[in-house]
This record gives C-alpha cells, structure tokens and sequence, in this order.
C-alpha cells in the first residue's frame, strides 16, 4: 500500500493533455507525467465540470471508475478509484513489489468519460497530487488545470427569453417567451419571477401556433414564481424563433419598474435528451405618457355663495397619461357671487 510521510517539494508535474469534447461525445483523457525522480505510486483527486462524467462500473461502494495505465507502468501495479462526497473522484495506484514508472515524460493514465447532451466545456482540476518515491517518501506535487473546449461553448445554440419591455402603471400587458432553437425539441420547462408591482394575469398564459394541439400545457404556483411545463412524446416545437407562450400582466399603480427572472430552463428532444439553457433576465421599465390636455367639468349650476366649496371634476387626455391627478380639487370662490 501507498505511505504517506512527511511531504517533500518536487519539480515533476502531473497533468491532463488538452482535450475537446463535443455535447453527447465520449472520450479517453489522458494524465500525462513528467517527472524529476523515481516514483513507485500516487494518489490524486479529479474534479469534472458540469456535464462530464467518469465513465464507472458497479454501483455503490462497489463503483470504480473506468481507467487504464499506460506501458510507463508494468502490470505489478495495482489500480483504485471512489466516488467521493463532495462529487470529485479519487484514484490511487501503487507497484506491488516497488516498481519505478518507467522514463521520466509522457502518457501515464487513461481515463474515460461521457458529456451530457448539453455539456458546454468547462475546467478539469487535479488537485491533492501526492507521490510516493523508491524511498517510501511522500512527494506533493502542484494542483492542475486544463479547459476543456467544445463547439457548444462558442455560443448558445438555444435561447428562452423574455424580451425587455415597459408598462404604464395600472396597465395590462401582453407578453411574449420567446425561443430560439437549432436543435429540434418536443417537451420544456421552466420558471419566471415577476417583480413586486407586476401581477400575472388568472389564466392568461397560452400556447403560440409553433405548439401544436399535440402539446400540453400546464401551469403552477411555486412561491412567488409560476412553473410552466410544455409537453408532446413526439411532436416536434416547429420553426426556429418566435414566441412558443405568451401570458398577461397588470402593473399596480405605484409599479417603478423591476426585473422578470427566468430559470430552470429544461428542454428534451424526442430522443429523451435533455438540454439545459442559460437563466435570462429581462427588464421592465415604467412608460411615463405625458398629459395633453385638461378638460375642466362644473356642477350644473355656476352661481355660487360666499364661503361655498364646490369639487370640479379634471378629465386628463390621453386616458393613460402617468401624471394625469387621482381625483377632483376643491375651489372656493370669492367671485361668481351672488348678493
């Protein structure tokens, strides 16, 4: 077994070869060493970014990662993987009878993994590098890094959001979710937060023409968000941009503006892939309409006594001019008098 004594500093590296993987793809990293010093075994923990997994048999504290050394170790070496808690994974290999690696640069591991259907890229880290020399000594070797490229990190190929818009306080307000999609999808998800000051509209949200009646809509109150789940088995969303939903909102009569939250954005194709999208936030700003015009209306009568109060009623054109008054003002007259 592997003995971990009191560490020492070295100038060997253990790192990963840069590597692209496309979304769906799988593929065999390779850990490649360069060393200054005989080395008889090591331990090192691996942390994957979202969407990339180990590819690993058994279940349990059975599972191992599946994972192979190269011809710089002969077959007395023995190999160990585990799953961890914190998610990352721990491999350790050691000689039985003490054999060195062989040379002093080059390939010494090969690792598989699967990304997901929606894998982006990202950064693999190798940290907790511990080596173990032909004289039993624990060797610590620097942390390591390498960015995993892949086509789908360029950009988004797939977008749902909400664009910005404004609203007058007291109005009512169609809105659109719109999608933008290269790739074919039958069922989604997703999540939308409206500010303080903006209420959905009871009932108001509906499907687009680019859902077919094959599509199922359903809707649910989550806090203080709405859950909207869109589903067909095979029916495909049609065309590639547009609103798939719209809904209605009413802004209160002190609305000054916010921020609409849309999240756990979840799409499947008709495979059963799933295709996780970036949150979007969109923002809504307060329309101030200016008044034009001010039409004064008195009671019937205009022969009024001293001291009388009488309310005229201001009529603000357009209707939905922001700065128009709440309600009538009192005028008492000293003219208009009659003795």
């Amino acid at each position: 077994m592997l003995v971990f004594c009191a560490p020492a500093q070295a100038d060997s590296k253990l790192y990963f070869n840069p590597v692209s993987i496309e979304p769906g793809e799988s593929k065999t990293l390779t850990l490649a060493l360069n060393n200054d010093q005989p080395f008889i075994g090591f331990q090192a923990d691996i942390y994957l970014p979202d969407g990339l997994e180990m590819v690993s048999s058994g279940e349990g504290e059975e599972e191992e990662a599946v994972w192979s050394m190269t011809s710089r170790a002969d077959d007395t070496f023995m190999l160990f993987s585990a799953r961890m808690s914190g998610g990352y994974w721990r491999i350790t290999t050691f000689s039985t009878e003490n054999s060195q690696f062989s040379g002093s640069s080059g390939d010494l591991i090969n690792i598989d993994v699967k990304a997901s259907s929606s894998f982006k890229g990202g950064t693999i880290n190798l940290k907790n590098v511990r080596f173990t020399s032909v004289e039993a000594k624990n060797v610590t070797l620097d942390d390591s890094s390498v960015e995993v490229t892949s086509s789908a990190s360029e950009e988004s190929k797939n977008k749902l959001y909400i664009s910005d818009f404004s609203i007058s306080p007291g109005e009512t307000k169609v809105v659109e979710m719109l999608l933008d999609n290269s790739d074919k999808f039958v069922a989604f998800n997703a999540d939308f937060y409206l500010p303080s000051g903006l209420t959905l509209v009871d009932g108001s949200i509906a499907k687009t023409s680019r859902l077919s009646s094959g599509h199922k809509l359903s809707t649910k109150t989550i806090g203080r968000g709405t859950r909207v789940v869109v589903f067909s088995g095979t029916t495909n969303i049609t065309g590639n941009s547009g609103a798939v939903l719209t809904f209605s909102v009413i802004a209160s009569s002190d609305f000054n503006g916010g921020e609409i939250s849309l999240k756990n954005i979840l799409f499947s194709d008709s495979k059963g892939d799933e295709y996780e999208l970036d949150d979007n936030i969109t923002k809504v700003e307060v329309k101030n309409v200016v008044a034009e015009g001010v039409t004064i209306t008195s009671p019937s009568s205009t022969t009024f006594k001293v001291g009388e109060t009488i309310m005229l009623t201001a009529t603000v054109t357009p209707a939905d001019a922001t700065d128009r008054p709440s309600h009538g003002h009192p005028l008492t007259p000293s003219c208009y008098c009659k003795q």
